[in-house]
């Protein structure tokens, strides 16, 4: 959303340094790292919700300006684009479950693969925007949030205090985002409806980017059925922004990763991506016609919900599809995005490549990028293994209590690696 980049300077110096930080359009909270890394047969899946709707004056929810994004015939660009956005708007708590204990809940369905799935990583992400005076009130008010499955009771998660990333995005309120590992509780929990209460947030009407709120959940599961793939995934915190002389970008190289030696299908790699306070309402126009964009080694990532020059717009889709399987269910979060696009082909992910740069950039928006994922598939093995035996006296006939030798020799044929090759034999044969 957009918003001048504002702070409370203490001394000349620092007060030139951030102005001249903020001319370039962004800002490093917390630089991206690698918080996971595997080659399993699997993937990964992000679910989540926004946790604040617009309300009319009588109360009632605003469906046509949470939903007018998904609509062919929508106010600005076309699918992807909309007219509305949570600046100025009255921004209230969504709260589904009716319980006493939550002034805030929405949930999202966790579905996974058929056959048996095994829970490798699970990362809880939420965040919003507060006035300071609720943080001063209660010091570790961001770090709290509720989950639950189903109708089972509320947990209560509490993050690291190295788990919380601020930023001071006027005088009096903050944004921020807290995470939190779950791991254990998805894997006694399995698939199902995952709902998340009391995320710290004030509700109401402002100007300079407007009020929000949402949560997501990342996972990775091991399922013998799947392909095999190298998942790396990334967090940090970043402020991308409108500046005074175009175009505002932000580079972040992500390492390690595992690229096969062959050419990739457009399935084979998969883009996961979450980012807070993008907005559906500014995307390109004719006086900002870069909107707002990310690129995979400088090509710009876009399907058909996600579209080039207006990436983040408030919505939750996988392969350019809008997710519905959420409750509430809008097409637009209004300050949340979580997006998967297929990368494979188009984005210069080279064979045996072990890095790729991303490019965050905007001329119309703000957003803060969050998590950052790729799911790669590695090209199967083909072990082929050859059996020979032979008898003590190479006389090629065996004799009585006579020791034969077998020898097992194998060669991987196909275009994937093999890992921790496992061989069972039946002797004789």
């Amino acid at each position: 959303m957009l918003t001048k980049f504002t702070t409370k300077a203490l001394i000349l110096s620092l007060l030139y340094a951030i102005q001249s930080m903020a001319l370039q359009g962004q800002a490093t909270i917390r630089a991206y790292q690698q918080i996971y890394s595997d080659n399993l047969k699997g993937g990964t899946t992000v679910i989540g919700n926004t946790g604040m709707h617009i309300l009319n004056t009588n109360s009632t929810v605003n469906l046509t300006q949470m939903n007018e994004i998904g609509n062919a015939a929508n106010g600005l660009g076309g699918v992807g684009f909309t007219q509305y956005g949570n600046d100025n708007s009255n921004m209230q708590f969504i709260d589904i479950d009716g319980l006493a204990e939550t002034y805030s809940s929405s949930s999202a369905d966790l579905s996974l693969p058929a056959g048996t799935n095994t829970i490798k990583f699970a990362r809880l992400y939420w965040g919003g925007r507060i006035n300071n005076t609720a943080i001063a009130a209660v010091p570790d008010t961001l770090r709290k949030i509720k989950i639950r499955k189903g109708n089972s009771v509320y947990s209560n998660i509490l993050s690291p205090v190295s788990s919380v990333d601020q930023f001071a995005v006027t005088a009096t309120e903050t944004i921020y985002q807290c995470y939190a590992d779950i791991t254990s509780y998805v894997q006694a929990a399995g698939v199902g409806t995952y709902s998340i209460g009391n995320i710290p947030a004030t509700p109401g009407a402002v100007s300079g980017g407007g009020k929000y709120a949402g949560w997501c959940i990342v996972i990775v599961y091991e399922n013998p059925a799947k392909p095999l793939n190298s998942i790396r995934l990334y967090d940090g915190y970043y402020q991308v922004y409108t500046s005074t002389s175009g175009p505002a970008s932000i580079s972040v190289t992500m390492n390690n990763l595992n690229v096969p030696n062959n050419t990739l299908l457009s399935e084979d790699a998969v883009v996961s991506a979450m980012a807070w306070e993008g907005d559906g309402n500014l995307g390109a126009t004719a006086t900002n016609p870069s909107g707002d964009f990310v690129k995979v080694n400088g090509n710009i990532i876009s399907n058909a919900v996600n579209q080039p020059v207006n990436y983040w717009n408030g919505s939750i889709s996988k392969n350019g599809v809008y997710v519905t399987t959420k409750n509430p269910s809008y097409n637009n979060q209004m300050g949340i995005d979580i997006d998967e696009v297929n990368v494979g082909t188009g984005y210069g992910i080279l064979p045996n490549a072990t890095s790729v740069t991303v490019e965050f950039g905007t001329e119309a928006d703000q957003y803060f990028p969050s998590f950052f994922g790729f799911t790669i598939r590695m090209k199967d093995p083909l072990v082929n293994l050859d059996k020979t035996v032979a008898d003590a006296s190479a006389s090629n006939t065996i004799e009585p209590n006579e020791v034969l030798t077998y020898t097992l020799s194998g060669t991987n044929q196909g275009a994937g690696m093999a890992y921790n090759v496992f061989v069972v034999d039946s002797l004789p044969g």
